[in-house]
């Protein structure tokens, strides 16, 4: 296991710094670094897809399950993945037209998509083959077999439910490796080359949603995943997103207060929400932090602080603001939210817990929305 995630870690680390070399050569002769910039992006998203995996195995990773369309959250997965795949790999999607709701923790779902894709990918003959992601909706007529440890859930038995699958054409797997697949470290790719985590993840995810997994596959035939979920009624409230995602709606000029230790993310969370037409104070210490709110309480509109910090936490440095400043709304950001810091946060009236996957989006629409709550 250690060998698979450091070798996965350092492959990521190794693009990343190698592109970041190649950036600055460009930009030093005054070429676009933006080849460079999408390879870095594409492997973060690696590396925080390796995080999720190792955070939902471990059962520490948080759930956050909405009813939502499937189709916005497999569309933003296969464009992620066509900007990775070679033109060799021909990627066919069957999505219908009317939205199919499930309720799903759209980050997971996504996880299971990369898995399974790239797994496929992995599969064919030379990366050179087709992949075939569908949607449908099946009747509850006949309980399809499972590979799910448990029985055919009921919801999938007596109701009509969500029908996706991921195909292959590519190497395929003997009855013994297709009856071991979802075992947890089980892997058939030479040591360091993978956790041998992925398909156990999927599993586990699509036990979690009250959903089950079958997998056929053949040697020389290729392989098929089919996976069901429960279906819903479309939400009531259209105006959600299907991400959870918010539309990135320009400041006034508000002050926001925002404390990271590392300074990346100081550096980060500074850019997106200057372009966003907002005025930021940033700080790496939290109790300088809170010495500038003591000095001056109505300094600032707004606080976003990181949780984990080596002074004190950010609930600790939200409790000492509030005390302080108890009109300033506040947004605590940490990559695991969980259910305990849900609790504190709501009984401290805490704005928001914004999960550490930043977009411009994702931020900005945030701190206007607590905003605008805080003026109600």
């Amino acid at each position: 296991l250690a060998g698979g995630l450091g070798a996965d870690l350092n492959n990521i680390l190794a693009a990343n710094i190698g592109n970041v070399a190649a950036a600055r050569q460009d930009a030093a002769i005054g070429v676009s670094s933006d080849v460079s910039l999408a390879q870095i992006e594409r492997a973060a998203v690696r590396a925080r897809s390796l995080v999720q995996q190792i955070l939902t195995f471990s059962r520490m990773q948080a759930q956050e399950l909405h009813t939502q369309a499937l189709q916005p959250v497999i569309d933003e997965t296969l464009d992620m993945l066509r900007a990775a795949m070679p033109a060799q790999v021909e990627l066919r999607v069957n999505l219908p037209a009317e939205p199919v709701h499930v309720r799903a923790d759209a980050t997971q779902v996504q996880q299971i998509l990369m898995n399974l894709c790239i797994n496929a990918w992995h599969a064919l003959p030379a990366g050179r083959g087709r992949i075939e992601v569908g949607l449908d909706v099946e009747t509850p007529d006949v309980a399809p077999q499972s590979d799910s440890a448990s029985a055919w859930p009921a919801a999938l038995s007596n109701g009509p439910r969500a029908h996706l699958w991921i195909a292959d054409n590519g190497s395929g797997m003997d009855e013994a490796t297709r009856a071991r697949v979802f075992e947890p470290f089980f892997t058939t790719k030479q040591v360091g080359q993978g956790t041998g985590l992925g398909l156990a993840v999927v599993h586990g995810i699509v036990s979690v949603h009250g959903g089950a997994i079958h997998v056929d596959s053949a040697p020389g035939v290729g392989s098929r995943f089919d996976l069901w979920f429960p279906l819903e009624a479309a939400p009531v409230d259209s105006m959600e997103s299907q991400h959870g995602e918010l539309d990135a709606p320009r400041g006034r000029g508000e002050h926001v207060l925002c404390v990271d230790d590392d300074p990346a993310m100081v550096l980060m969370v500074d850019g997106l929400l200057r372009r966003a037409g907002y005025r930021v104070t940033t700080f790496e210490q939290p109790a300088a932090a809170l010495a500038r709110v003591c000095a001056d309480p109505h300094a600032f509109d707004i606080v976003v602080t990181d949780y984990n910090m080596p002074e004190m936490n950010g609930m600790e440095f939200a409790t000492a603001v509030v005390h302080v400043a108890p009109h300033l709304p506040i947004i605590i950001t940490s990559g695991f939210i969980s259910d305990e810091m849900r609790q504190q946060a709501g009984e401290l009236q805490v704005g928001a817990l914004l999960q550490k996957e930043y977009t411009l989006e994702r931020l900005a629409g945030l701190v206007q929305v607590v905003l605008e709550q805080n003026r109600e």
